[in-house]
């Protein structure tokens, strides 16, 4: 009797490992943003982020660019990030997230605009990170970035 009432127990990790490694193979592979207004500071321009998913590394390519229609381009910056992805996690809103926490090998000190204790959440061929918060925190986002979707 024992033995049954430790398999439920047992179960746990290994479903969560299963879940964990799906979901690392959902996210990998490139995928890109609308065409959006730059964000401020960049005055009648537009901006797509490009993000590459390879293994444990994420790639993200900004491109400005001088019409809506993402054509002409301007400038472009790119930033590479180490991740290690974490446990599900429930969003606020009630969606099922997994934890990421990123790191920058190029420069440990400066994260730019990317929250080192994150979150990732896939659907449909959609995927989100989490949304920063107003003021700095040292906890875990629990708010997806509707405004900046990824698609392949």
């Amino acid at each position: 009797m024992g033995a049954l009432l430790a398999l439920p127990a047992a179960a746990g990790p290994r479903l969560e490992a299963d879940q964990v490694l799906d979901m690392l193979q959902k996210i990998q592979g490139r995928w890109r943003s609308e065409c959006r207004p730059a964000d401020a500071g960049i005055n009648g321009s537009y901006q797509q982020t490009r993000l590459v998913v390879s293994y444990t590394h994420f790639t993200f390519s900004t491109v400005v660019y001088a019409n809506e229609k993402c054509l002409t381009e301007r400038s472009r910056w790119q930033a590479k990030y180490r991740f290690v992805l974490g446990s599900p996690v429930e969003t606020r809103d009630g969606k099922m997230a997994f934890a990421i926490d990123f790191s920058s090998p190029e420069d440990p000190s400066g994260m730019g605009n990317l929250y080192p204790q994150n979150i990732v959440h896939y659907d449909s061929g959609v995927l989100h990170l989490g949304r920063a918060p107003a003021l700095p925190s040292q906890e875990r986002l629990q708010n997806l970035d509707y405004a900046l979707p990824f698609t392949r």
